[in-house]
Parts: structure tokens; C-alpha cells; sequence
């Protein structure tokens, strides 16, 4: 009697259509690979021996390629197309790094960062980097050229000593202190739709040896302090830019 009644209950109960919408399911989503960079110090020796780098291989694309105080200096192989993630010049480094020794050297460098802290660079390939930072040291561009979305300088000295080894941004100039072209020439710093301040630390006094040209919207600001001129250069105003010189910031030897 029992079993009747049961069986007589479940054919009163609904039944589902669809047993697969009653079925939970789990399943695994694909993401996109992403890089992440990797430091890779140079430890010295033979350029090309994986051994001789901190990563155990040449550097790579996503690559902090890093100088520090344990570093000895490097002459990188004529003809390399070196492309990493960064460059660092740590402030321990006293050693060299050379890129190509003039501007006959085959050849390129580009990075998303270059920052230089300590030591030397010399550059005889063009450079194109997406950020140059610069707090002490030499950076020297010996008959290159560098592109740079944002470019700073707070420190150093970053000279060109032949004429065409011209810096050109693109995006932002910070300028604070250090020396920027210490030769004698005609090297110029194209602004290129950026926006440059100058601004003297502690309203102190910068030294320029360069043309600055500006072009394409660029605006142009100079903060209290003293921007002295070498070399009887000075500002090329391109069409379109502007130029703000704010109070107590006399432009010395401006030509």
C-alpha cells in the first residue's frame, strides 16, 4: 500500500525538460600571456656567453639590463640591435658602456626606459626610448640622434659633442639640474608637441650648450632661477608654440 502511495506521488511531480539546465558548469577561461621583465646584470667577459650575464642569457626584449657597482665597463658588439625593456646605470656603477663609438657604428638601441645613475654611457647608434631619466653620470650621444617620449634631467651632465647628435621629445622635458651639451656646437633639442619646464633646483642655475627648437604646440616654461646660454645658442620658436619665462629668471648669453 505504502509503495503505491509513493509511486503515485512521483507521478504528480513535475519533471524537469531539460536535465542539462539543472547541471552546474565549471569551466576553465584563457587569459592573455603578459611579460614580466626580468633583471639581467652584466656580470662581464664575452658579450655573447649567456655566463656573462646575471640571467644566464644575452638580454632579451623584456629585460632590465642592469650596470651596478659590481659591473666592469662594456663595449657592446658593432652592429647589435639591442632592444630591452630598460637600461640602468645604477649609481654604484663607475664602469663605461659604449653603444657603437661614433655615429658610423651600425646599429640601434631601443628601450621603454634608460635611466642613468652613475658611471658613462656613449652612444654612437641612434637611440629610441620611451623614458630617459637622469640623476649623475655622463650620457654622451656621439654623432646620434635620440627620440624620447619623456625626457629628465636632474642631474649630470648629458652632452653632444659633434653637431646632429639632437635630442628630440616628443611628450614631456623636465629639466631641474645638470648640464645639457657642455661642447662647443650646434646640437640641438627639438620639443616636438611637448610640454618642457626648466626649473632650477633651489632657483639655482642650469648650463645649456644646445639650441632649443620648438615646434608642433610645443609650450615652453622657464621657472625662477638662471639658465645660462653657452655658446651664443638659444630658442628657435616654431609656429603654433609658446614660450613662458616666469619672473626672476634671467636667460644668460642667450643668443
Amino acid at each position: 500500500m505504502l509503495i503505491n502511495r509513493l509511486a503515485a506521488l512521483l507521478a504528480r511531480a513535475p519533471r524537469s525538460t531539460n536535465r542539462k539546465a539543472l547541471v552546474s558548469r565549471l569551466a576553465l577561461e584563457s587569459l592573455e600571456t603578459r611579460e614580466v621583465p626580468a633583471a639581467n646584470a652584466w656580470l662581464g667577459g664575452n658579450f655573447w656567453l649567456a655566463t656573462s650575464w646575471g640571467a644566464g642569457h644575452l638580454p632579451q626584449a623584456t629585460d632590465d639590463v642592469i650596470f651596478n657597482a659590481a659591473s666592469p665597463s662594456l663595449n657592446v658588439p658593432l652592429g647589435i640591435n639591442l632592444q630591452v625593456n630598460s637600461v640602468q646605470l645604477q649609481s654604484g656603477f663607475t664602469g663605461s658602456v659604449v653603444f657603437g663609438p661614433s655615429a658610423t657604428s651600425v646599429g640601434s638601441v631601443t628601450a621603454n626606459e634608460i635611466d642613468v645613475y652613475g658611471g658613462s654611457v656613449t652612444t654612437g647608434s641612434p637611440v629610441s626610448v620611451t623614458t630617459f631619466k637622469q640623476t649623475g653620470g655622463l650620457t654622451t650621444l656621439n654623432g646620434a640622434t635620440m627620440t624620447a617620449s619623456n625626457f629628465s634631467l636632474s642631474g649630470g651632465t648629458f652632452d653632444q659633442p659633434t653637431a646632429g647628435s639632437d635630442i628630440t621629445v616628443t611628450g614631456a622635458l623636465n629639466w631641474t639640474n645638470g648640464t645639457l651639451n657642455s661642447t662647443a656646437n650646434v646640437a640641438n633639442v627639438n620639443l616636438n608637441g611637448a610640454v618642457a619646464t626648466v626649473t632650477p633646483t633651489s632657483a639655482g642655475t642650469v648650463t645649456l650648450g644646445d639650441n632649443f627648437i620648438t615646434s608642433n604646440g610645443t609650450s615652453l616654461t622657464f621657472n625662477p632661477g638662471t639658465i645660462v646660454w653657452n655658446n651664443g645658442n638659444g630658442i628657435d620658436l616654431g609656429a603654433g608654440t609658446s614660450m613662458l619665462v616666469n619672473a626672476e629668471t634671467p636667460l644668460g648669453g642667450c643668443g
